[in-house]
């Protein structure tokens, strides 16, 4: 949070995390501890690890409606 690498909703004076955004945070300290990774490398690593997931996710998509 405090290098601006993940969202929190501030909306009830909480740090509140939705499933994918804790899912997102562990993917960056996993990488943070296996590669020595700045905060912010293992951001932009982890924004194209989901970039790719979910261009495979419209691949099948567009794979089973071609049938």
């Amino acid at each position: 949070v405090e290098a601006g690498v993940l969202q929190v909703d501030l909306d009830t004076g909480q740090w509140r995390f939705d499933s994918a955004t804790l899912v997102r945070a562990r993917r960056i300290a996993s990488l943070e501890a296996c590669f020595d990774a700045d905060p912010q490398l293992a951001a932009l690593t982890a924004d194209l690890i989901e970039e790719v997931a979910q261009l495979r996710r419209q691949l099948r998509v567009l794979g089973a409606a071609g049938g």
